[in-house]
């Protein structure tokens, strides 16, 4: 424990076994090691290991209590003798006598309590003494350990009793009656509490009071091996207030005081790890917010003398949970601020009398249950705490009397996974094996520094390949390399003395956790069973849990050294039930990976190759947590057996095998699934996640599996499975009658990279099954395959899993182009495909959901069927679709660029875009200055980019250009302004606009207060509200144009009329109105608006 483990270490004595020794002689040298918090280390002296690890904050344990209500026969009151026993078995908690607990942050650390805490509802109502409760938790002080209390509901009395008897709480009495004296012996208990801390060298308490004379609560603030606690009572801002008299009632004052003081107070220990407290929780109860207001079961109060918001001053006579909601809602808020402010905080609390866990404004809340609740007796939350850090883990427990909460045994120790570590457990694993490590084990016994250990381990690799060619080179039975007992048959140890079923196995370490009475103890087991897990074998390992009033765990682990190579495990399991965690795994390299163990009445032969670059620590575990009331858990496990394949696996090896279930041949109609009608069956070993919209049908046919469902929008059918690392090739043959372009089905792998390889989209093809494929990578021996479909229904079979080689170069970058292109780019308005991840990918095919979507392809054959790719700033063809959204985030230079509006002869036209375009089909104007009330456009001879302009065609067609510079897309295309303010302004999405001026199809120049433009058009802002405006005119080379009531974009959906009023068009384009039409005089209407045009 320190704030420096570099100086603490550099001035430490070190001794091994009891015996001094020079920090030189340890590898490595402890003494000029710059160490981490929390970092493991193994250190070897003399051939030994010896696991460490190292913190900057002491590790130490709490335990919460809470609602003991001790000697009460209601609100599930504990008797003193109950709660005298639940405390006895609190002290002795990882004593070799008591219960023993683990948490799983810190492996194989033994919890003992540090400090204890109970949260409120000491005991009856309007208690004359608290003698009994002190005599409860008297065990506390006797075994040293500091033990807080803090005052609940029933502890300080309410403003008002309840309904059935609505008199004031506090009131003054006689003697040692009344409310204000039961207040009195109770703040005085939680006084003495407070005090006695000093004993155990706590001297830093602080009270957070608003410094009157008012009678308060005394909430406190302590730190505790490098933890600051904030201890409050029945609530952080209950009101003060000033006694009553013979002759007057109490007087209440609001919380605000204390609430300002814990603010101060907090600003100055904002950096501490902090653990808050106070009986009533933030979310729990029907009635929470009315708690929090002082109320009794009918809501009554007394309001405080000062007005604020804190202080429920206003004149509700009685609350509802509802009026109540909104003045709790600004305490609990206030008090969630606050906490906030401090570092790693953690609520606890308690008064609902069961456990739960809330989060109120980020604020994690954990409710303890009552001692004395019928189905919690004994209950406590043990909570892992770190100098530095504050709370770890929190875990519910129960401390009854006739409970024994644990069983360890452990027939090894188990090092963190370092060099040295690996160096003495393959020795030991070798040595099992019969290879001959004499001499590696004295080079390790001399070794005197990490080069030596490095060559002693070289050198072990090498007896291990000599034993190996001696074998065959390959395909080689290692089992031994695990150690004793992988078949189960050695002789068990004795039964525990308590829990007759547990037989510690030679090996292996045991860890159980069990919640179970002396009636259900023989209900927890872990012995050998003649249930067989294979012909060659007698007796197999039986794990199970059943009748826990807590979930149970059941566990056994041992730890071994491979050398570098390919290894298949196989084994025999079986599983009964669904545990609630499960605990089959290995650990390879620090990364968990779990095992198979399937549902069965008998071990079952399972198998997973993985692949080790370098030497290795090995972790292997079996077991489950689970077992809770009636529910039974079971696993059985039989003859593992460890084959070395080789050093390498030959590219375009078959690893099908490795698949569960691959031919679908084995299925459950018993999972329950959305929707009506139709057959539900799920294939075994697979994971089906779904969402269905009406009639469902799945169901295993002839080898497939069939996901048909008319109105599917998801069905993703994917399995985990243990491989060697490197590039894999997943196939399968699949239907559906969709194109890829209504939906979406596809194949998809993921290595422990997370990087997702993918095939291409399905198609219906040629309406039979089509074989479709992907690569991907496997770092970490683990990876998921399936199919997903989004949209589409689909059959699948004829899956096989190749293994390529260590890479798949190109085909691996392709299928994580494919995927991440369809998660992240199709709807895009711009992808980047020049990552290091998919430049070898070439000729991927893609389907773009967006139009003039921009690639940042690495290639120019990256992609096969997209335009728009640009390649080291150079875009061969961008094609422009007119009145879709535009986005470029950079600058880049198109050979060639077209546009595909086309733009009529002698018709003025909005433009704006993102290359300069050609000037040979028509003449570009720009808005340039005004005169009078007339609107000037002067030609311009070379339009540029990002720019808006009128353009008049000269020959009809579309507008393109040659080596066009495209520019970054700006926030906004603006012409220079006017004397008046006026701007020619464009845009490359659709846009509402207020106040501007545009032109008709013949060129008349028309206003609106309001207009929706398309992408690639341009307008004119005027800098005034445009109905009152005065008439403006425009000029164009010298020729004048007119005012018209309206604006009107050329793709404006109007109806024709002639002078008479007959339709002669309904709702066509504004720039097609005339078409047809003799020449003449019409009228166009657009809603309630109609305009003369002349043809």
């Amino acid at each position: 424990m320190g704030t420096d483990l570099k100086t603490i270490m550099s001035k430490a004595s070190f001794t091994v076994d009891g015996s001094p020794v020079d920090a030189s002689s340890i590898i490595p040298n402890p003494a000029t090691l710059s160490l981490q918090d929390d970092q493991s280390v193994t250190f070897l002296y003399k051939g030994k290991a010896y696991g460490f690890k190292f913190s900057e904050g002491k590790y130490f344990t709490a335990v919460f209590l809470s609602d003991p209500h001790i000697g009460q026969n209601d609100h599930d009151g504990t008797s003193v003798a109950d709660m005298q026993k639940y405390v006895e078995k609190i002290v002795n908690m990882g004593k070799e006598s008591g219960a023993i607990f683990g948490f799983d942050a810190l492996p194989g650390y033994v919890p003992t309590c540090d400090i204890a805490f109970s949260t409120g509802d000491m005991d009856a109502d309007n208690s004359k003494s608290h003698n009994d409760f002190k005599s409860a938790h008297a065990g506390f002080d006797e075994a040293g350990i500091p033990f807080i209390s803090m005052c609940g509901n029933h502890d300080l009395v309410p403003d008002y009793w309840t309904g059935e008897n609505p008199k004031k709480g506090l009131t003054y009495g006689i003697g040692n009656e009344g409310g204000m004296n039961s207040n009195k012996l109770s703040i005085n208990l939680i006084t003495e509490y407070r005090n006695n801390l000093s004993k155990y060298g706590i001297t830093d308490v602080s009270l957070i009071t608003d410094g009157t004379k008012h009678t308060q609560f005394n909430p406190y603030s302590f730190t505790f091996n490098g933890v600051r606690f904030y201890v409050g009572q029945t609530y952080w801002f209950q009101k003060p207030y000033k006694d009553p008299s013979l002759f007057s009632s109490a007087t209440y004052y609001a919380p605000d005081g204390v609430i300002s003081a814990l603010e101060n107070f907090v600003s100055n220990h904002s950096t501490e790890p902090s653990v808050w407290m106070q009986h009533y929780p933030f979310l729990a109860g029907s009635d929470c917010d009315r708690w929090w207001l002082d109320q009794n079961d009918v809501g009554k109060y007394i309001k405080t003398s000062n007005a604020s918001d804190y202080g429920t001053h206003d004149d509700v006579a009685v609350y509802t949970e509802a009026s109540a909601k909104a003045v709790a809602k600004k305490k609990k808020d206030k008090l969630a601020e606050i906490i906030g402010k401090t570092r790693n905080p953690v609520h606890f609390s308690g008064h609902t009398h069961q456990f739960s866990v809330n989060t109120y404004n980020g604020i994690k809340d954990y409710t303890t249950a009552a001692s004395g609740y019928a189905a919690s007796k004994g209950a406590a939350y043990i909570v892992l705490m770190k100098g530095n850090k504050g709370v770890v883990e929190v875990k519910q427990v129960l401390f009854l009397s006739d409970f024994m909460s644990g069983v360890t045994d452990r027939k090894m120790d188990l090092l963190p996974d370092d060099a040295n570590a690996v160096a003495v457990k393959l020795q030991e694993s070798l040595s099992h094996l019969g290879t001959d490590v004499t001499a590696q084990s004295k080079a390790l016994e001399s070794a005197g520094n990490e080069a030596d250990v490095t060559g002693a381990v070289q050198s072990m690799e090498k007896a291990f390949d000599s034993y190996i060619q001696q074998q065959g080179g390959k395909d080689v039975d290692v089992t031994k390399l695990l150690g004793e007992n992988t078949d189960f048959e050695t002789q068990q140890d004795n039964a525990n003395s308590e829990y007759t079923g547990i037989y510690p196995q030679a090996g292996w370490n045991s860890y159980v956790e069990s919640f179970s009475n002396a009636g259900n103890k023989l209900y927890i087991k872990l012995q050998q069973s003649d249930v067989k897990g294979s012909s060659q074998s007698s007796k197999s390992l039986y794990l199970r849990a059943k009748w826990q009033d807590r979930t149970g765990k059941v566990q056994i682990m041992k730890q071994c050294a491979l050398p570098a190579g390919i290894y298949k495990l196989k084994y025999y399991a079986s599983c009964v039930g669904n545990p609630t965690q499960n605990l089959n795994y290995m650990v390879l390299d620090g990364k968990k990976q779990m095992l198979t163990v399937p549902a069965a009445s008998a071990p079952e032969l399972q198998e997973t190759t993985f692949t080790l670059d370098h030497p290795s620590v090995i972790n292997l575990s079996f077991g489950f947590t689970g077992g809770k009331g009636g529910t039974e858990n079971d696993v059985r496990i039989d003859d593992i057996t460890l084959t070395y394949q080789g050093s390498k696996i030959a590219p375009n090896t078959d690893m099908t095998s490795l698949i569960q279930n691959v031919g679908f041949t084995e299925g459950t109609t018993s999972r329950p699934v959305q929707g009506s009608g139709g057959v539900v069956q799920i294939p075994n070993h697979w994971d089906f996640q779904y969402t269905y919209d009406g009639w469902n049908d799945t169901k295993l046919l002839d080898g497939s599996f069939n996901a048909w469902a008319s109105t599917i929008k998801r069905a993703e059918l994917s399995q985990k499975v243990n491989l060697p690392n490197g590039a894999y090739l997943l196939t399968a043959d699949v239907k559906t009658d969709m194109n890829p372009n209504a939906s979406t089905i596809a194949l998809y792998g993921v290595g422990g990279n997370g990087n997702v390889g993918r095939s291409e989209e399905v198609g219906k093809g040629n309406g039979g099954f089509n074989s479709y494929s992907c690569y991907f990578d496997v770092t970490d021996n683990t990876a998921t395959i399936g199919i997903r479909s989004d949209k589409a229904y689909y059959q699948i079979k004829n899956i096989k899993l190749t293994y390529v080689g260590e890479s798949a170069d190109e085909q691996t970058a392709n299928s994580y182009l494919r995927q991440d292109y369809y998660w992240k780019g199709r709807n895009a308005q711009e992808f980047d495909a020049t990552g290091e991840k998919y430049a070898k990918a070439r000729n991927v095919v893609v389907y773009p959901q967006v139009k003039n979507q921009l690639i940042s392809a690495a290639s120019i054959d990256q992609f096969s069927n997209t335009s728009n790719k640009i390649v080291n700033g150079i875009c061969k063809k961008l094609e422009i679709t007119d009145q879709e959204k535009f986005v470029s985030s950079k600058d880049f230079v198109a050979e060639e660029a077209v546009f595909d509006r086309v733009f009529k002869v002698g018709q003025k036209s909005t433009v704006c875009l993102p290359f300069g375009p050609s000037t040979e089909k028509g003449k570009f104007y720009r808005l340039s200055k005004e005169s009078g009330s007339i609107l000037i456009f002067d030609e311009v001879s070379s339009p540029e980019g990002n720019t808006p302009y009128i353009y008049v065609a000269s020959e009809e067609g579309t507008l393109h250009a040659s080596q066009a510079n495209v520019k970054a897309t700006p926030e906004t295309m603006n012409s220079t302004s006017t004397e008046s303010g006026f701007h020619l302004v464009g845009v490359y999405q659709t846009t509402e606009v207020n106040n501007i001026y545009g032109f008709s199809v013949d060129g008349e120049l028309l206003k609106a207060s309001y207009a929706t433009m398309n992408p690639f058009r341009s307008f004119i802002q005027s800098p005034v509200d445009v109905s009152g405006a005065k008439v403006w005119k425009a000029s164009f080379d010298g020729e004048m144009t007119g005012i018209e009531g309206i604006v009107s974009d050329g793709a404006m959906l109007v109806d024709v009329l002639n002078l008479n009023g007959i339709l002669l068009k309904k709702q066509v384009k504004r720039q097609e109105a005339l078409d047809v039409l003799e020449p003449g005089i019409y009228l166009l209407r657009d809603g309630n608006q109609c305009f003369k045009v002349k043809k």
